[in-house]
């Protein structure tokens, strides 16, 4: 009896606490002169400018005006209603009578109808608004088994959108909230079932195809007035052409209603007469979906409940999305179970079958304590990447490494954005980012970074940016062995770091990456599809450059002469040989036949310790895990071969309501003994609304003259800061479209991956960031 009881008051009680309101709404039915239920109806305040429509069983629900207004009750081929609604009026039944025009009667006119379809979308600029304004839509997308036609999967979404009927306008759109249920245990998600607005189409491209016949169809009638419907009938030389109907108002020559099918996917669109001009107030889309498991039955629909013609930039409530399709229907909800949210928000009533569902959906929450009670405006995510370029100086140029690893980082993940943006498919656009940095960008980073290093010591060079060089050779060439020699006897560190500095690079590049990944929760599905479309690829090659697969496997090279004899053949052996040996003559290719056995064993235990740099969360896309109510952390590991041995790196990101902190645990290794270092960042403190302070310190004990046989170690520190000023705010996307940088950077004798310099240095560095 008690689980009677349970199933009783869940069906009854929680659709009301998803879907029950406050006395400021009023609910009711339409029905047609059968009493049957009318689907689709559009009903609207005149004045409040606040609509919805009826679901599938002709119920509605509509938040009340602050004061009495008349609402309209609107159907294709009915009479429309205008019934005034005082503020103490909850309930309301609705009948709606066939309007009484000549249905069956051929209109008869001088235009032809590929004419009179040409003059209405020439009066396009006439009759919509060329003004923007402000739409509150409600978006509802569901998955249907067409078998059983059992409810699978539903999503949600409150949007805000800025729109405009000038030519060639571009719709600006704002995500509220939104939310999903699943239903059964698949994991689903609805594509291509966008918001489709054919009067925005047709202005922009003038006409209609020429392929398609247009002809006449039975008169019809919208909002009291008389529509002309023009059909479009079906190519005879393409089986999958679209067909469908145009209705247009008699009178004005607008478009009232546009229903489009293309065999598969259906598009119903239908305007409405406000104050002398027409928008759109609902979009439905129907298709059958042949997927993997099968064909599903997908709807959506996107309905207007509220405009505002004279609004400000401060009363959009909603985080700016830059693609409504990719954006809102594959993003992950920003509160799913927001009954506070959902039950103040005008919407369209869920039908029956769908109210049942969500009655059983919402106890399992309710039981589990899972469900949220979040206001609207709460919950608001970084985006992890917004495109941009970002440009940087220093006083150190053109010899920073740290530097150019910035600029570069920003142009190659712009150049990631830019493929995946212009080919629209995740893949392609890898595939393609991958080809050029791989085979144009990298390389000649590396080149970059090499020259950088040896500028300054008259080594005339030449250089093969070759696409597929192999990690164990260097890109330069041409430089006799004596010169190698006199490197290496005047400037040991320096020639040491020539084994060195592309991996370095690549490991400054990665921690970068980190760094701008952690900032953000990439739990966010938008944010994880941002990692796997600009960072991924990028971020993995970074990590993969520092390990060593094979290290003793003899690199087989053809005989040339020394001017055309890279300058290193195999870097790890050489960086090993002179390790071990520093006094020895130089030879640019060493072989495992001229290491000792001791310098082996080392090489072996350093390939091991390389695969450390893959034991990163943010290289998997995991940039937080929860470790408490108010904490998060991530972390990663890192390995790199140094001049004097090797550095171990522990890298602990750890977010406290909202401010990230870093501290870095560091292991300095050489023959003799180890050494440690410590440091700490903090990330983004704001000063103000504009201003922006990121510091770090470091300090380290390091083998006093950075070499392999050091038995003294010398103590070091570095400090710096960078501070961001953020103007041009757009109030509408709320980013900024510009920030500017300055920032110093002070170390005493020492090393550090993203500086060539090991004596003590002071630079100031200048930059800039556009953000589009």
């Amino acid at each position: 009896m008690l689980k009677v009881s349970y199933v009783v008051c869940c069906f009854f009680v929680i659709p009301t606490l998803l879907y029950g309101q406050a006395r400021s709404v009023i609910t009711g039915s339409v029905v047609d002169e059968h009493n049957r239920p009318l689907p689709n109806v559009n009903l609207f305040f005149k004045q409040a400018k606040r609509g919805t429509v009826t679901n599938s069983d002709g119920q509605f629900q509509l938040r009340l005006p602050e004061t009495g207004d008349t609402l309209t009750a609107s159907c294709i081929g009915y009479e429309t209603q205008a019934i005034p609604i005082a503020q103490n009026r909850f309930t309301l039944s609705i009948r709606l009578v066939p309007a009484d025009v000549p249905l069956n009667e051929v209109i008869v006119t001088n235009l032809s109808a590929r004419e009179l379809l040409q003059k209405a979308i020439e009066k396009i600029p006439q009759n919509y608004p060329q003004t923007e304004f402000l739409t509150n839509i409600f978006y509802r997308a569901k998955i249907n088994d067409p078998a059983t036609d059992s409810l699978l999967y539903a999503e949600e979404a409150a949007i805000e959108q800025i729109k405009s009927y000038r030519r060639k306008a571009k719709d600006r759109t704002f995500l509220v909230r939104n939310r999903n249920f699943n239903f059964d245990k698949g994991r689903r998600r609805i594509s291509g079932m966008g918001l489709f607005d054919y009067v925005k189409v047709l202005n922009d491209q003038r006409e209609v195809s020429r392929k398609n016949q247009l002809t006449y169809g039975p008169f019809s009638s919208y909002d009291n007035r008389s529509v002309y419907v023009v059909e479009l009938n079906k190519d005879a030389k393409n089986r999958r052409s679209t067909v469908g109907r145009f209705y247009i108002d008699t009178d004005d020559l607008a478009f009232v209603r546009v229903e489009l099918s293309d065999g598969q996917k259906r598009h119903i669109t239908q305007y409405k007469k406000m104050d002398s001009l027409y928008f759109l107030t609902s979009t439905y889309v129907y298709n059958m979906d042949r997927g993997a498991e099968g064909d599903m039955k997908v709807s959506a629909e996107w309905v207007l409940t509220e405009m505002n013609r004279t609004f400000r930039p401060e009363d959009i409530q909603g985080v700016f999305i830059r693609d409504e399709e990719s954006e809102i229907l594959h993003s992950t909800p920003l509160a799913e179970e927001d009954t506070v949210f959902w039950k103040t928000h005008n919407q369209t009533l869920p039908d029956r079958s769908m109210q049942y569902k969500m009655a059983g959906y919402a106890s399992r929450q309710l039981v589990s304590g899972d469900a949220s009670t979040s206001k609207a405006g709460e919950t608001v995510y970084k985006r992890l990447y917004s495109p941009n370029l970002t440009l940087s100086v220093s006083t150190q140029f053109p010899n920073d490494m740290h530097l150019l690893a910035r600029n570069a980082t920003s142009i190659n993940q712009f150049t990631n954005y830019t493929f995946q943006h212009r080919t629209g498919n995740l893949y392609v656009g890898l595939a393609l980012s991958a080809a050029l940095h791989y085979s144009i960008i990298a390389p000649w980073e590396e080149i970059a970074v090499e020259q950088q290093l040896l500028s300054g010591k008259e080594l005339k060079m030449r250089y093969h940016p070759f696409a597929f060089n192999s990690f164990g050779r260097s890109y330069h060439y041409g430089v006799p062995v004596s010169q190698m020699d006199r490197l290496k006897t005047e400037d040991y560190t320096d020639f040491m770091r020539l084994h060195t500095v592309r991996s370095e690079y690549r490991y400054v590049k990665a921690r970068m990456q980190e760094e701008e990944i952690v900032r953000v929760d990439t739990r966010n599905r938008n944010n994880l599809l941002d990692y796997l479309r600009y960072y991924s690829l990028d971020l993995l090659y970074n990590r993969m450059y520092s390990v060593s697969w094979t290290p003793l496997k003899d690199i087989v090279v053809e005989k040339h002469n020394e001017s055309e004899t890279p300058l290193i053949v195999d870097v790890n052996k050489s960086w090993v040989k002179y390790l071990f040996e520093p006094e020895i003559p130089f030879s640019a290719h060493i072989t495992r036949s001229a290491l000792s056995d001791e310098a082996q064993r080392y090489l072996r235990r350093s390939s091991y310790l390389s695969w450390l740099n893959l034991c990163s969360l943010p290289l998997f896309g995991v940039s937080r895990i929860p470790l408490g109510r108010h904490w998060q952390g991530s972390f990663s590991l890192g390995y790199l071969r140094t001049p004097f041995g090797e550095q171990m790196e522990q890298n602990i990101w750890l977010s406290y309501k909202r401010q990230l902190h870093g501290v870095f645990v560091r292991q300095y290794v050489n023959h003799e003994k180890t050494g440690w270092g410590l440091g700490y960042k903090l990330y983004d403190v704001s000063l103000n609304r504009h201003l922006h302070l990121t510091s770090n310190i470091d300090y380290w004990l390091q083998p006093a003259n950075l070499r392999f046989y050091d038995r003294t170690f010398r103590s070091g520190f570095r400090i710096g800061q960078e501070l961001e000023y953020r103007l041009l705010y757009n109030r509408y996307t709320k980013q900024n479209r510009l920030s500017i940088f300055l920032g110093y950077d002070y170390k005493t004798k020492g090393y550090v991956p993203d500086n060539l310099r090991t004596e003590a240095s002071f630079r100031l560095n200048a930059g800039c960031k556009i953000n589009f």
